[in-house]
This record gives C-alpha cells, structure tokens and sequence, in this order.
C-alpha cells in the first residue's frame, strides 16, 4: 500500500496547534537538561509550574498505557458503532494473567503453573526481562480467545443492552477475584510483582536515587515504544479497507449487511482486537504499578478512556491520544495539586467536561472549530506565562503580583475558590488558564467590536459611512 505523504502532511499543517501543545505540555519537563531550554525548565520545576522529570516520566507512563487502551475503546466504538462500558474487563484481565503466567500460579501450597524463567536481554542499553514482555503477550492473545467466546454471544445484542451487559461484565469480574478467586488472585490485596520489567544493569556501579531514575528513564522508553507499536497497529487498521467497513457497520448495520458485508463476523473481529490490545495495556499498567488488585476493574477506567477519547474526538484514533495524554497529565499534575479537595471534585470536573464537549464540540477537539481551538492554546500559553509572573520569575513581576491578592480575596475559603487551591500555583494556573481561555474566545470578537465602535471600520469591509 503507497502512503500518501501529502495527506499526512496536511494533516500535521492542520493540527499543528496540537502538536505544539503536546510538546509544550507533556515534553518540556523533561528537557531540563537541554542548552537553551534546561535553566528556565529548572526554574519553572522549582517553584511548581511544571513537574520535575521523574513525576513526567511517570506520568508519561501511565499516559501511553492509557493511550493504548483509548485506542482499542476508540477501534471498538467510535470504529464499529459497538459501545462499550466495561473495557476495564479486558484492563484488569490482562493485568491479573501476565502476572500469573510470569510469576506462576499457585493455590494454597500447591502449584498449578511454575511460571516462567527469567530472559535477561540488553538492547540499545537498555536492560530488561523479556519473558515480562512473553507474558503479556501470551495473556493477551489468550484474553483474546476469552473475548472471541464471549464476543459471539454477547455482541447478538444491540444499542443499550450490548452496553448495559458489557457494564455488568467487570463488576463480575472483580467480585470473582476479590471474593470467589481470593486464594489464588490474592484477593483485596492482588497479586504482587517479584519481576520487574527493567532490570539493573551488571557491572552497574549505580545505587539508590541515580540507579531509580535511570530505571524509570528506560520504562518510560519500553512503555513508549509499546504504546508506539500497538497504537500504530490500529491506526493502520481503522485507515484500511477493514476500518472503511467497520465504519459503513457504525453508519447502518442493515445497508452494511445488504451489500454483502458479514456484520458477524467484523463485529466480533474488532470486539477481539480491542480485547487483545486492551490486555496489552492492562499488563504494562500491572508492571508500572507493581501489582495487579480489583482496581483495575474498576468502572472509573472505562468511564475516563470514554472521557479522553471524546474528548479528543471519538471515530478518529488521533483523537483519543491527544485526548488521553493532555487530559490526563493535566488532571495528574495541575488539577490534582491544584484543587484542595480532589476526591470530591473528580467527578464534577469530568462530568462538566462531558456536558460542554458533547453540547458544544461534539467532534471533539481534533475537529474543533479554529475559534476555539487557537483559545485553547491561548489559555495554555497564558497559564504558563501569568505562572511565571506571579512567582517572581519574570523581569517585570516586582511592580505588581497578583498571586497574594488572588490568596487575600478569592483563596480564603474552606474548598478554595471553585475548589481551586489559590495558595498552591498549579491552582492559579487552573484559574489562569480559564481566564485565558475565555479572552482568547472572545477577545478578538470584542475587539472588532470596539474598532467598529470607535473608528466606524470592519476588519473587512472597509469604511462605514453612517446615514445622515
């Protein structure tokens, strides 16, 4: 198959915003070492404005695996039409048997499978065990014959019932390995990992500290290049003849069937490629974690993957990865230090998302309308520079900061303002990116207004001449 480079070009032309974004986001953390950009990324990490390298690598982390498990969301909703609630089954399924295929299998005294041997492998220096990886690859191909099974049965129903059943499924599950299973899935506490993906390197003089953060270095590199792989699997396979038909499926499943397509047979298909991948990310989670628990299970992992991937834009697969990586390294670091309380506020935020994506940007951001999309950015930009103002880090910062008067009248308050913690940074950077996502919305068209109003012009229709 020829690609065509100019249409990916273009694409990039017109997402470059995004693209900008991201780097600007998720990347710039971790340049603290670069020449030009390592002083001021240092500065902005000191006083909190952005997290230092290891919470990013970290959080790139979880990111990429999330990615990987938005996209297999995306391939099996937005793709075929067949909405799920409960991927989280396939999540904590992948995660539960890679550990128990790596580490074997035991009930009570008695072992049922020896589990696997230790493959030390060095590659481009990094140095891992790949029967970890053998092990999630296998659980996941055997997750996905569990889902070819139940994927014959449960996919014969439609609209809300297919959703409803498929939101049952994990709540099942996670009853069974807490309460049923226990004995040998560990019950409430899990199952824990003895063998870790990345290993210390021989004849390595590193300890301590150095030795934590060139491991987290080369996780994030392995967990990256997985996440790089398997979304590039999906992304060929919904931009091929494959995804054109499980699209005309979305559109009208009867039409579909009318012109000779076995509906079956691509439904259940793309139910167990989302359930392969999915395991995928539900093993690579259980090795950043360090244990496989019931939490996986959990209803709140499907529901934020929903959440990203419309958030993005659902149907488009670039979509859910942008959706995922902002969204969740701002709800990692900004929100979560930036409100006071946010256990409680969690939901509302998420809910309130949903609300104004689904009402007013229905195709999600990577559709977005130029209006506001280019306030968006223009809200990351001036979160970041009023940040820097108001901590002392800019030139001009002396003669007036609004930090203290944003503490003295709007921070008093148990839960903060809104729940915002004005006293902490990132809690004002929420603050500053709302007020600068609303100038940049508005801003220009007010400002036309006014030139309208005082020199009687319109930007483009040249002089008005008012009646007489």
């Amino acid at each position: 198959m020829k690609l065509d480079w100019e249409y990916y070009w273009d694409e990039v032309k017109k997402r470059k915003f995004f693209i900008f974004g991201f780097f600007l986001v998720v990347l710039l953390p971790t340049m603290d070492t670069w020449i030009f950009l390592g002083p001021s990324v240092r500065t902005a990490q000191s006083v909190g404005i952005m997290p230092d390298s290891v919470t990013t690598s970290i959080i790139i982390q979880k990111a990429a695996i999330l990615v990987i498990f938005a996209v297999s969301w995306d391939l099996l909703s937005g793709y075929s039409g067949q909405i799920s609630f409960g991927h989280a089954l396939f999540l904590g399924m992948g995660g539960y048997l890679a550990v128990m295929i790596r580490e074997g299998l035991m009930i009570g005294d008695q072992e049922v499978f020896p589990g696997m041997e230790e493959q030390l492998v060095d590659i481009g220096g990094i140095y891992f065990d790949l029967s970890v990886i053998e092990a999630i690859i296998l659980a996941s191909a055997l997750i996905a014959v569990f889902a070819l099974v139940t994927g014959t049965i449960i996919l014969r129903l439609k609209g809300p019932y297919f959703a409803l059943v498929t939101l049952v499924l994990p709540l099942i599950a996670q009853i069974l390995v807490t309460k049923i299973w226990g004995d040998f899935t560990g019950g409430d506490g899990g199952l824990q990992i003895t063998s870790q993906l990345i290993q210390k390197p021989p004849g390595s003089t590193l300890e301590g500290l150095d030795l934590f953060k060139l491991q987290i270095e080369q996780m994030t590199t392995v967990i990256l290049t997985f996440a790089i792989v398997c979304v590039a699997i999906m992304y060929l396979l919904a931009r091929s003849r494959y995804g054109l038909v499980l699209k005309a499926i979305r559109e009208d499943e009867q039409a579909a069937s009318s012109s000779g397509i076995n509906v079956s047979l691509y439904k259940v298909s793309v139910f167990v490629i989302s359930s392969f991948f999915a395991s995928v990310a539900g093993g690579l989670l259980a090795q950043v974690f360090g244990s496989s628990t019931s939490a996986l299970f959990e209803s709140e992992r499907s529901f934020e993957i929903i959440i990203f991937s419309i958030l993005g834009g659902i149907g488009t697969i670039l979509g859910a990865i942008i959706g995922t990586f902002v969204l969740f390294f701002a709800l990692s670091y900004y929100i979560k230090d930036g409100f006071v309380d946010l256990q409680t506020i969690e939901v509302l935020i998420f809910g309130l998302l949903l609300i104004i994506i689904i009402r007013y940007q229905p195709r999600g951001l990577i559709n977005a309308d130029p209006q506001l999309r280019n306030s968006l950015f223009f809200g990351v930009i001036f979160s970041f520079l009023m940040a820097f103002y108001d901590t002392g880090n800019m030139i001009i910062a002396s003669t007036w900061n609004p930090a203290p008067i944003l503490q003295k009248y709007l921070g008093q308050g148990e839960r903060g303002f809104f729940g915002m913690d004005l006293f902490k940074v990132q809690g004002r950077m929420v603050l500053y990116f709302i007020v600068g996502t609303v100038i940049g919305y508005y801003g220009p068209e007010l400002a036309q207004k006014i030139r309208l109003r005082l020199w009687g012009v319109w930007p483009s229709l040249g002089t008005f001449d008012p009646p007489k």
